[in-house]
């Protein structure tokens, strides 16, 4: 823990419950998942809080997935081929001893390609066996386990610190929506710099600003 040997001489240690009161239970699970089990882990609040923002970056995603407007009824050819090996891959990184590092390193890297082809209004189709696969894999460690819009939002009110409210957050965002629409750069500016002030970082999509708060 922080870099040294946990031990109960030494007072540095942590049990499980007031784990739970600092962090998610699927944070806690991808942290130790992020290492080998024949690997020693520095279980620190830097750590956690890494693995926290990786989930959040993961129900991102299937957030965004479910929230495309726009059906496509057409595969996309580079996700398919990216979707085809991540299938084979996290098997067989989960076969070799258990690898959950290679299997997530492969997750992520699925993860990449999703966010680039709804970028670029890509396949309906392929996504959403994308979503449906990624779900899979996260029931066989245990973790995306929720609706990504419910946690998403828990996690907001949770970890928010911040002096707007997620009302305001959402006024401030549909106003930058329109200026943006009207090319009106110098408002969208002020807006988003306004947020990231108050601790929010806005993420421009294709379908519209979406917000987190800073880890």
């Amino acid at each position: 823990i922080d870099k040294e040997k946990m031990s109960k001489s030494e007072g540095n240690f942590i049990n499980v419950r007031q784990a739970l009161k600092r962090w998610s239970r699927e944070a806690i699970r991808l942290f130790f998942l992020s290492h080998h089990y024949r690997n020693p882990a520095d279980f620190s609040d830097k750590n956690l809080e890494e693995s926290e923002a990786s989930l959040e970056r993961l129900y991102i995603t299937l957030q965004r997935i479910k929230n495309i407007k726009t059906v496509k009824i057409k595969q996309d050819k580079k996700l398919k081929s990216i979707l085809d090996s991540f299938r084979k891959e996290w098997l067989k990184a989960m076969l070799d001893d258990f690898n959950t590092v290679g299997a997530l390193g492969n997750l992520f890297e699925l993860i990449r390609t999703i966010n680039k082809t709804i970028d670029t209004d890509g396949g309906t189709a392929t996504l959403e066996d994308a979503y449906n696969e990624i779900i899979g894999f996260g029931a066989v460690l245990g973790i995306l386990e929720y609706n990504p819009d419910e946690y998403l939002k828990r996690e907001k009110s949770y970890k928010s610190q911040v002096e707007v409210s997620e009302e305001e957050i959402k006024d401030l965002l549909r106003e930058r929506d329109k200026a943006r629409l009207e090319k009106n750069w110098q408002k969208s500016d002020e807006i988003r710099d306004y947020l990231n002030t108050k601790g929010i970082l806005v993420e421009d999509t294709p379908q519209g600003s979406i917000w987190r708060v800073k880890s």
